[in-house]
């Protein structure tokens, strides 16, 4: 029992390393990838006498061997327990009705209206990130929340039904897709970074629980926008705090050139640039995979997906999130499969 229980803390312990490497929002890209953010690097004293470096060496060679040994029977094992299963319901198609909201931090934000759509991915019950409901079935997200759990849905569960993290209904994940585009190269580009949860039960429509609606086309330039989530208030982690209640902050879409020149080579046609030049409004970690919004009437419509930016509302860096219209076919080709 002592051994299993020392195996299973390093598992999780390698997991949720693998987790804030994989899934941790609001990526800073100046940094050679996403991953390199998070990562610990030791540096060998330089006293280290030639016997001693080789001991350390072997030491970490063996640390490494056995949690990769160990994700190895954790992956397998939660396969087996908590992987995929079969979906025989029969295929879902976009809801008629969507976007029905109130008359519409994050920072620079405030507490949020009611966002029916709005959900939290939770990982052994902790938010990790946001996402939003877009049928009774299926939860859109950012690619770079799930990547990691694609093999072990069953891990993951989302909160549904309150703008209040500990007032939510919660629901497993039954499946992950994610859109075979997304990359995360040296340059860390989150290219094509979105993806699709299949939840384990279809969900009731009512007034707290209700899909968002979709793009036609893409969003145009200046349209006033706004952003939700449960993530930091402020980019230092010392002055900012993890709301329990959602926030949100309205944003303008900005030109391409905006991004393209504050992010060079990063940016792409499949990504919206969205935010206040000056500093002060944007999302930040904990928002990841959350709704960028805009209003139509009385519809709202989901245009982006959070993604990645440099720091949490500096100047001359707005926040970057993933094109939505652009990846229609990709997400009816899932709700079809």
């Amino acid at each position: 029992m002592l051994l299993l229980m020392m195996i299973f803390s390093l598992v999780m312990a390698s997991s949720l390393q693998s987790l804030y490497n994989d899934s941790e929002p609001w990526s800073d890209p100046s940094v050679s990838s996403v991953q390199d953010s998070f990562e610990i690097r030791e540096q060998p004293l330089a006293i280290m006498s030639v016997a001693s470096r080789g001991v350390s060496a072997l030491y970490r060679l063996s640390r490494h061997l056995i949690l990769l040994i160990f994700n190895i029977l954790f992956t397998c094992i939660g396969w087996l327990f908590f992987g995929e299963v079969r979906d025989d319901r029969p295929p879902i198609s976009m809801p008629e009705i969507c976007g029905r909201g109130p008359d519409a931090r994050i920072i620079g934000g405030e507490v949020a209206p009611a966002a029916p759509w709005i959900v939290s991915l939770k990982l052994w019950k902790r938010h990790t990130c946001g996402g939003a409901l877009i049928t009774a079935r299926h939860v859109l997200t950012a690619a770079h929340c799930v990547l990691s759990w694609k093999k072990v849905p069953g891990l993951l569960k989302i909160g549904l039904g309150s703008n209040i993290l500990t007032n939510q209904t919660v629901i497993d994940v039954s499946k992950v897709a994610v859109c075979q585009n997304f990359t995360k190269n040296k340059e860390s580009k989150l290219e094509g970074d979105i993806a699709i949860l299949t939840l384990s039960k279809d969900v009731d429509f009512n007034l707290q629980v209700e899909p968002i609606c979709l793009p036609e086309s893409p969003p145009d330039i200046a349209a006033d926008a706004v952003v939700m989530g449960w993530g930091r208030t402020h980019e230092n982690k010392t002055n900012s705090r993890d709301p329990n209640v959602l926030q949100a902050v309205s944003i303008p879409v900005l030109s391409p050139t905006i991004c393209s020149l504050a992010y060079d080579k990063i940016f792409t046609d499949n990504m919206i640039c969205a935010g206040d030049v000056s500093g002060g409004k944007d999302s930040c970690q904990g928002d990841s995979g959350g709704p960028l919004i805009i209003r139509n009437n009385t519809m709202y419509t989901q245009i982006g997906v959070v993604s990645f930016g440099k720091g949490c509302g500096r100047p001359g860096y707005p926040g970057v999130y993933t094109n939505i219209v652009n990846y229609m076919q990709w997400i009816r080709d899932e709700l079809s499969s």
